[in-house]
């Protein structure tokens, strides 16, 4: 049975009494505050001792078995990951390949639609310029003639 206070001061007291307060003291600070079997002994602190460090290696076992695992995990999320990527950017840039060749393709119809209007233009101008050239050509021989027979004229009448 554990003492209480109330029963550890009337033994205090009663030893007081008897041997002095002194030794009363002395002998109450050298009882445990409990029963002798709850006290720990050298043997039950090295068993202690012995469970925890045991305790603390198969944690450090438990722990690095799950980094391992943890990182292998990793390891093949980040490829699955990589490999998604590099599919993606494959399908990207195979679309882009094919959008780019149908713009290619787009242009070189602008370009060949463009280069067949301004051959058009350019012929219908050359057509124009040289219908222009041929009137005024004529118009110049008619007044280059008309001049020359107005010399002969006067030149006729000068005589």
């Amino acid at each position: 049975m554990s003492p209480d206070e109330h029963t550890r001061h009337e033994v205090q007291t009663e030893l007081a009494r008897v041997v002095g307060p002194n030794a009363a003291s002395y002998v109450m600070t050298h009882l445990p505050p409990e029963e002798w079997p709850h006290l720990a002994t050298k043997s039950d602190i090295d068993d202690l001792r012995t469970a925890t460090k045991s305790d603390i290696d198969d944690l450090r076992t438990a722990t690095k078995s799950d980094m391992a695992e943890l990182r292998a995990a990793t390891k093949a999320d980040i490829a699955v990951a990589v490999g998604s990527v590099r599919s993606d950017m494959e399908h990207g840039f195979e679309l882009a390949r094919i959008q780019t060749e149908a713009l290619r393709e787009m242009m070189l119809q602008k370009f060949e639609i463009a280069d067949a209007n301004m051959r058009t233009t350019v012929s219908d101008l050359a057509s124009a310029i040289r219908l222009e050239m041929i009137s005024q050509t004529r118009a110049m021989i008619v007044a280059l003639a008309t001049i020359m027979v107005a010399l002969v004229a006067a030149f006729i009448a000068a005589r």
